[in-house]
């Protein structure tokens, strides 16, 4: 059992033993929050390169060129679990021909 010194009150040591446990909750949900921020892309698009697709019209798996040195998927949606992986929030499972992969792969060279 704790023994508090006397003269002190016990309910104003509770309620600020509470809010600093809440405090460092918060900070810890901002660090993840921060740290799951930092490791996304962070610039939004401007202008997307078309530079791979497997039609020449409508909508079809492409490979984009961002011009910051990364490149945007157009493809088939895959879930995590049909492919039986953990993916973590903020990404996804994107399916695309062998051949359009070849295809950017030859003209970012």
């Amino acid at each position: 059992m704790v023994t508090l010194p006397s003269g002190v009150n016990f309910l104003p040591t509770l309620a600020i033993c509470i809010a600093l446990v809440f405090c460092a909750f918060l900070v810890a949900k901002l660090l993840v929050a921060a740290r799951s921020a930092a490791s996304r892309p962070s610039k939004i698009f401007s202008s997307l390169r078309p530079i791979a697709n497997v039609c020449t019209a409508g909508s079809c798996p492409t490979i984009f060129e961002t011009g910051t040195d990364r490149v945007v998927v157009q493809g088939y949606a895959l879930s995590a679990r049909k492919a039986g992986i953990d993916v973590p929030d903020g990404e996804a499972l994107v399916e695309i021909p062998v051949e359009l992969l070849k295809e950017a792969l030859q003209k970012l060279s």
